[in-house]
């Protein structure tokens, strides 16, 4: 209730932020370039922050249990392992152009990051004599609202690799939409300058009802919603993420299976529910299940937001055989000769 100001009413009507594909198609048509219909399917899912499924900030490196408004047993479930979560999130960084937020990426190496080829995309000019990274273009480990607005701030050298082919709408399952950035060292000591993520090699598949957790930089919806969209909803959306955009935040979730692939494509995409939306691509997915700490299972790469909210992740070990350059290693060899497990 203090996350919403004692707004009862506020409450009552976040159940009804739901755009239905019909209304998106039709006041998408309004302006003069957005989207058409097959590119809603590329968008992150725009969600309602309902309380069935939270989105927690990190502040000064700690999950903030209390930001969040939350109707079910969250609170419960992650307040055991908030030692683990924030191990996990202190390895995610928002990929930066000069200091604006374009994507997540985390750390799978002390100099290496894990991110989307989309993402890589908007950062670099991908050719055939090569990848040519775009000046200004950095990962910074902070961006908290009311905590670290900077921390552990490095430069991206360069896309070291990343899936063969361009992720363009719509949105094609069959292709990799993963990259990896070669980051320039920690200026941090000891531990915290070593901290990586290691990655799930003994599961190809996530099955349903799996308990997920994901790490990212939601941004602006705005940037993405129609005029005629904005009116009660986003006065109540404004409110629900006041000051909070672009800001680092731990969502959690739960899986609803792997998405059948297309033929001739490879089971790789588990489907989950987590709160996301635009900026959060690149989030790593972590299992909350066992005890120990959290590897990265999955990557999010996108959701639709139109229908039935669906949000969509490479499993990485099913990923692991794809080719990562025409006619080049696997995904495996190539992070191997890097020294990163697959």
């Amino acid at each position: 209730m203090e996350q919403f100001g004692g707004d009862v009413a506020l409450l009552r009507t976040v159940d009804a932020i739901e755009f239905s594909s019909q209304e998106a198609v039709m006041v998408l048509g309004q302006r003069e370039r957005e989207p058409d219909a097959d590119e809603l399917s590329s968008l992150e899912a725009i969600v309602a922050f309902d309380g069935t499924r939270p989105s927690f900030l990190v502040r000064d490196g700690e999950v903030d249990l209390a930001s969040s408004f939350s109707t079910s047993q969250w609170k419960t479930t992650l307040a055991p392992r908030l030692r683990e979560l924030a191990a996990f999130a202190s390895c995610v960084g928002r990929v930066e152009i000069g200091g604006s937020g374009i994507g997540t990426a985390f750390l799978i190496a002390p100099t290496l990051a894990l991110t989307n080829r989309h993402v890589a995309q908007g950062v670099a000019d991908f050719g055939t004599q090569g990848i040519a990274l775009h000046p200004n273009i950095f990962l910074d480990f902070g961006r908290e609202h009311q905590g670290r607005a900077n921390y552990d701030r490095r430069q991206v050298l360069q896309i070291l690799f990343a899936g063969v082919d361009a992720v363009v709408p719509p949105i094609d399952h069959g292709r990799l939409d993963l990259a990896v950035l070669e980051i320039a060292p920690s200026s941090l000591t000891g531990e915290a300058a070593d901290r990586v993520l290691a990655l799930r090699t003994d599961l190809a598949e996530v099955p349903a009802d799996t308990i997920i957790v994901g790490v990212g930089y939601p941004g602006d919806w705005r940037r993405w919603t129609p005029p005629a969209l904005r009116t009660e909803y986003e006065a109540m959306i404004a409110k629900l993420l006041a000051g909070d955009i672009g800001c680092k935040r731990l969502a959690p979730g739960a899986c609803s299976g792997m998405l059948e692939p297309s033929p001739g494509n490879v089971l790789w995409t588990v489907t989950h529910d987590a709160t996301t939306i635009n900026g959060n691509s690149g989030s790593p997915l972590g299992l909350l299940r066992g005890a120990g700490r959290l590897k990265a299972v999955g990557l999010h790469y996108g959701g639709q937001w139109g229908g039935e909210r669906t949000n969509w992740a490479h499993v990485l070990a099913a990923c692991a055989d794809a080719p990562v350059t025409p006619d080049g290693p696997t995904l495996r060899s190539a992070l191997a000769a890097h020294g990163v497990a697959l």
